[in-house]
């Protein structure tokens, strides 16, 4: 907390930095490594009674809808249903209607929202506009009853003008590709077979253009549904086999139309990529590219942009699978390319690198202006989390599926690597499975979605993430594994909710003259994820102390490594102790309400402290920071003596008094110090409020902040062998805490530990006779997420006994 500087006032210089945290690294002997310290453990749950896939997820995590057999056994092979995790009810969406063909509903998508699901379905639920002839897929929509709507009341979205001038049902929407929705539904974009001028096209084989329907518009009126533009007049005819425009994704206002095309979608007049010839008697692919649509850009000239670039120019073994933010500015997308980023590991690979995700940040320089010259930034998230300096490492297998918050901070994919976390998953699964990732940007912070608590295969795919970045849903072949339940076997819709790490600290405002409005201060909420915190209301339950304003009412998210403020005055009605609390709420599904007490006093001003808030340096657990000096004024019409200098709030044992220099009398106008270091007991957000006290009960405060963090390391031989006992050591841990050690590769024996009270543990692992050699990371995890692994060498023991080298012979 800190006075915020309005006319009288004074604001805390510089402000609270907010502290990401990341990789610390280690110095000394190469067998010993320090942590990442990331969550290990997250809450999950299986969102489908029966075999189901392709799940997407609501904007507060509530609502999710998937694909899945009908309750009914009438010949259809799926249906979608909708799960509502607020009434727990689980409900069919696509009930076939009397006098219509069954048929088949894929790959349903819920809008942030939560109150519009669009569905690809075989079912003509628009008899009016839709003939239900031959073989047919088409996009259709429903308002869910929550929103106002009706149950099983479709409406359709893709339309093609008819002969006689009304729009009909389109039928050839692509089913293997999702549709795109908005924020609210009312726009929706979705993939069909191209159409040339000419008409000379292949409908089956043929490349794809995808339509963007304005739902806000009615059937028949112009401009409902168009083209998206980038893509040339007619067929390229040189040979090349051309998949057009694929994969589309919406901005929450549905303005920005992502989408990979392999035309030159970007350039003023498109024309098809051409094929560089290898020589192969197949016909020639050309890579795709990943480009974004402006719709409010009324020049065609200039509304579609080439995102998947870098400093050196479009990424050279193109892109695909974008995923965009809700403004549009930050979009993420699959590219095996080695010119996005400097990385060895990349440049190592050549033309063989796998797939990596990367975002790119279309206005690096917030001027809201995006795609100029020099103006975007590209980040690889499939890496090894390390620290600024350190070589980019990429991630060694491929990896797939983006998938983005709102705000573009959290992303997580697929991925099938073995280098990102050092416990890695078990194999398994099908050939498009993999683990799931989840990367909040802000804190460089990558941690793994599904763990209970040892990591199940990675057998999981179609991962979803929630506007908030609070909730991840995905199919997986282990979701008896994840919840030990033998009972729930194949595919199936799994969920995992992430709850932020918030801090908020205690408002002490001071002695402030009855009936006066005091200083104004500010309280800020600090986000240190996973996920955003999206505050709705900052309210005072006390009128002494009056909200006067802050960013945390500004509607927006809060994303993980990020603050936001609110703005706090006292107008003491009395003389005496004042108190209160403040309430920082979302609303909603799954909302969160941080509190904070509020303290002050009536009475005449005698102190003032500058600066009025000090933020420490990021601290080791168990360390001293550098010490901070506190310079206490007289304010007074008098002298006035100091007779307290304590310290109190949420963390008041991690700072420390070390210099107390105000316990004389002072004279009016003149000031004394007070020195103050931060030494953290636990790592996150540490807050506390020191109070200076007069002997007339007058008093000031300061506000006092840090970071802690730990770097724990483990110590054993570079080289063990099986049957033997391994020792090891520990040191830089949470004190007093349950470690388990394990090997990484989630194969041999595990053990526990306990701390001291300084965070260290000597133990023994013992390695069976037969388990497995070669290098392996031993890894140690505590319950906070808190982790520390070290390589070592388990080397092969030759065989011993008669007929082997080493038995005598005569």
């Amino acid at each position: 907390m800190a006075r915020r500087h309005t006319g009288r006032r004074w604001a805390l210089g510089g402000g609270f930095a907010v502290l990401a945290a990341t990789t610390i690294g280690a110095a000394g002997a190469p067998q010993q490594v320090s942590a990442r310290v990331v969550a290990t453990t997250v809450p999950f749950s299986v969102v489908s009674p029966t075999v189901a896939d392709h799940p997407t997820v609501s904007g507060d995590g509530r609502m999710v809808v998937f694909t899945a057999p009908p309750a009914n056994a009438d010949g259809r092979a799926s249906s979608v249903w909708l799960s509502d995790r607020g009434t727990r009810q689980l409900i069919e969406l696509t009930v076939p209607r009397d006098g219509i063909r069954l048929g088949n509903s894929v790959l349903p998508v819920i809008s942030a929202d939560g109150c519009v699901v669009a569905v690809t379905t075989e079912m003509a639920f628009d008899l009016f506009r839709d003939e239900d002839r031959g073989t047919r897929w088409d996009v259709y929509r429903t308002i869910l009853p929550e929103c106002g709507g009706v149950a099983n009341d479709w409406e359709l979205v893709s339309t093609i003008s008819g002969i006689n001038g009304q729009d009909q049902a389109r039928g050839n929407v692509d089913p293997t590709q999702p549709v795109a929705v908005s924020g609210s539904g009312s726009v929706i974009a979705y993939a069909r077979p191209f159409a040339s001028l000419s008409g000379n096209d292949d409908p089956l084989n043929g490349p794809t253009a995808i339509d963007v329907v304005d739902l806000t518009k009615l059937v028949d009126e112009p401009g409902r549904s168009v083209q998206a533009a980038g893509l040339p007049a007619e067929a390229a005819g040189n040979g090349a086999v051309y998949v057009g425009e694929r994969n589309p994704a919406l901005s929450g206002d549905g303005n920005t139309v992502v989408f990979s095309s392999d035309a030159t979608s970007g350039d003023a007049v498109p024309d098809w990529v051409l094929p560089v010839s290898n020589g192969a008697t197949t016909p020639a692919t050309v890579p795709s590219q990943v480009f974004a649509w402006d719709r409010s850009n009324a020049d065609p000239f200039t509304a579609v942009s080439l995102v998947s670039r870098g400093s050196t120019g479009p990424a050279n073994a193109g892109a695909t699978n974008p995923a965009v933010s809700a403004d549009g500015r930050l979009v993420a997308f699959t590219s095996s390319a080695t010119n996005l980023v400097n990385s060895p590991s990349l440049t190592a690979c050549r033309t063989s690198c796998p797939a990596q995700i990367y975002v790119v940040d279309r206005d690096s320089d917030a001027n809201f202006v995006f795609d100029e010259p020099g103006t975007t930034s590209v980040t690889l998230v499939s890496r090894v989390p390390a620290v600024t300096e350190q070589p980019i490492i990429a991630a060694d297998g491929p990896s797939s599926s983006p998938t983005m918050s709102a705000d573009g901070n959290t992303v997580a994919f697929s991925t099938q690597s073995s280098n990102l976390l050092q416990i890695q998953t078990p194999g398994g699964g099908e050939a498009s499975d993999g683990d799931l990732l989840v990367a909040d940007l802000g804190t460089q912070q990558l941690r793994r979605a599904f763990d209970s608590p040892a990591p199940a295969p990675g057998a999981h795919a179609h991962p979803h993430l929630s506007a908030n970045g609070r909730v991840l849903v995905a199919d997986s072949l282990v979701a008896g594994r994840l919840l030990g339940d033998t009972s729930i076997t194949g595919r199936r819709v799994v969920l995992a909710s992430f709850t932020p790490r918030l801090a908020i600290a205690h408002g002490d405002l001071g002695t402030v003259t009855v009936g006066v409005p005091g200083p104004e201060w500010y309280v800020n909420v600090v986000n240190d994820g996973p996920g955003a915190f999206v505050p709705a209301t900052a309210t005072s339950d006390t009128p002494d102390f009056a909200v006067t304003g802050g960013s945390c009412l500004d509607g927006a998210p809060v994303p993980a490594g990020k603050s936001c403020s609110v703005y706090v005055l006292l107008t003491p009605s009395h003389s005496g102790l004042i108190g209160g609390t403040l309430s920082v709420a979302e609303t909603g599904y799954g909302a969160i309400t941080l509190t904070s007490p509020l303290k002050g006093s009536g009475g005449e001003p005698a102190l003032e402290a500058l600066p009025a808030g000090v933020d420490f340096d990021p601290t080791l657990v168990g360390q001293n920071s550098a010490p901070r000096i506190i310079n206490v004024s007289n304010v007074f019409v008098g002298p006035t003596v100091v007779t307290s200098v304590g310290i109190s709030g949420a963390n008041p044992a991690d700072f420390s008094i070390t210099l107390n220099g105000c316990g004389t009398q002072i004279i009016m106008g003149q000031s004394c110090p007070v020195v103050i270091r931060f030494n953290p007991l636990a790592s996150g957000r540490r807050t506390a409020t020191v109070t200076v006290g007069t002997l007339a009960g007058q008093y000031t405060s300061i506000f006092v902040s840090g970071q802690g963090y730990y770097s724990p390391s483990l110590i054993t031989t570079s080289h063990a062998r099986p049957g033997a006992r391994l020792g090891i050591s520990g040191t830089g841990f949470p004190a007093d805490a349950t470690v388990l050690l394990g090997w990484g590769d989630g194969a041999g024996r595990t053990t526990l530990a306990t701390t001291d009270a300084t965070g260290a543990f000597i133990t023994e692992l013992l390695i069976p006779k037969g388990d497995r050699t070669g290098t392996r990371t031993l890894v140690a995890l505590v319950a906070d997420g808190t982790e520390a692994g070290v390589a070592v060498q388990v080397q092969r023991v030759a065989a011993s006994g008669p007929g082997t080298a080493s038995w005598p012979r005569p």
